[in-house]
């Protein structure tokens, strides 16, 4: 099983910039939904200040206005967990993270929360980064593509995102991406002779 997941954040710095919102979707090995969740997390006054004004203008969060999934971060992250061991139970320690452009954003994010309230990492060590796949499929079909962007790879799939940079609608876009390049490239695996026979 695969937990997929992403973030939005309040900037690109992983030193002074915080999740602000998580959303994640357990899907068994032919990336089939389980169950999702989402959940959105409170910042201190000196982390709004801290915050990007052009990545809090991506995501539509302002001060005044975001209102976090419970009353700390504390209880959000211990319900994430929760949620995750509901599914996984003793299985936690097999299943792998999925998301798009993870292994260079959304993990080293996840571990900073993690490690910041004191929780055990549980997510195993190897990781689906579908921009990778992405950028496989693209040296195997010699396609074009003009950036590596999700919203680029799923407009070139035909899979809409509703709520871009809504972390739960691009989990969901995600997946659909990841079903549709490896259907793709399963199809040209076909298509192909065995070279060592």
């Amino acid at each position: 099983m695969f937990l997929a997941f992403d973030t939005e954040t309040s900037g690109l710095d992983l030193v002074k910039h915080r999740i602000l919102q998580l959303g994640a979707i357990i899907v068994d090995d032919n990336f089939n939904e389980i169950s999702k969740g989402h959940m959105k997390l409170s910042l201190t006054d000196q982390e709004w200040l801290d915050a990007d004004p052009g990545a809090l203008k991506i995501n539509g969060a302002t001060k005044e206005t975001w209102i976090p999934s419970h009353s700390s971060n504390e209880v959000s992250l211990q319900n994430f967990y929760d949620w995750i061991y509901k599914y996984m139970g003793d299985q936690v320690k097999y299943f792998s993270l999925l998301g798009y452009n993870i292994y260079n954003f959304d993990i080293p994010f996840l571990k900073e929360l993690i490690q910041r309230y004191n929780k055990p990492w549980i997510f195993g060590f190897f990781h689906l980064d579908i921009m990778h796949l992405v950028r496989l499929w693209v040296l195997v079909t010699k396609s074009q593509l003009d950036s590596l962007k999700l919203k680029v790879a799923c407009e070139h799939f035909g899979i809409p995102i509703t709520n871009h940079h809504e972390s739960l609608a691009d989990v969901e876009a995600t997946i659909k991406l990841t079903k549709a390049i490896i259907a793709h490239l399963r199809e040209i695996r076909s298509g192909q002779k065995n070279l060592f026979k």
